[in-house]
C-alpha cells in the first residue's frame, strides 16, 4: 500500500508518495532502558504543537507510574514550524519520554502517525521486555 503525506526533508515539507512498508525514520527515542522494571506502557498520543497537554499529563497521571508500575510515552511527529521541532528536542532532553518519527504531524497526516507509531511501538516492545501490557490514549478534539 501507498500514502500521500506531506514528509519533512532538509528543512522543508514536500508532499510525496511514501510505502507504508518502509520503516519509519525515527527522529527522537527513548533510551534503551526506557521502561526498565515497569509492568505498564502507555502511549499518549498528542498534537506536535502541544506541549502543555504532554505536561499536564506528566504532572497528573504520570506521576502515579512509580506507584502503579507504568511508564508514559508521548508518540509524535515533526512541525513544518522549526522552533516548535527545537522545542520538543529540548523537551525530549528534559523528559526522555518522546517518541517522534520523520512525517508532518498533521491532521491529513493521522493514518502515517498510526502506522509509523505501532511500527515503533514494535521496536519499543524489545526495549521495554518486562512491560506485558500496553494502553494507548488519544486526545480527542
Amino acid at each position: 500500500a501507498t500514502a500521500t503525506v506531506s514528509l519533512f526533508q532538509n528543512g522543508t515539507t514536500k508532499n510525496g508518495t511514501r510505502q507504508l512498508s518502509d520503516p519509519p525514520k525515527v527522529i527522537l527515542s527513548p533510551a534503551y532502558n526506557y521502561c526498565h522494571g515497569n509492568q505498564y506502557l502507555v502511549a499518549v498520543f498528542t498534537r506536535v504543537s502541544e506541549p502543555s497537554v504532554r505536561q499536564s499529563f506528566r504532572d497528573t497521571y504520570g506521576r502515579l507510574g512509580e506507584k502503579y508500575n507504568f511508564t508514559v510515552l508521548f508518540p509524535a511527529g515533526l512541525s513544518e514550524d522549526k522552533n516548535i521541532n527545537k522545542a520538543v528536542e529540548e523537551e525530549m532532553r528534559k523528559f526522555g519520554d518522546i517518541l517522534q518519527t520523520d512525517f508532518i504531524d498533521s491532521y491529513n497526516n493521522l493514518t502515517l502517525k498510526v502506522f509509523d507509531q505501532c511500527y515503533c511501538w514494535f521496536m519499543l516492545k524489545h526495549k521495554c521486555t518486562q512491560s506485558s501490557v500496553s494502553l494507548v490514549m488519544a486526545r480527542i478534539v
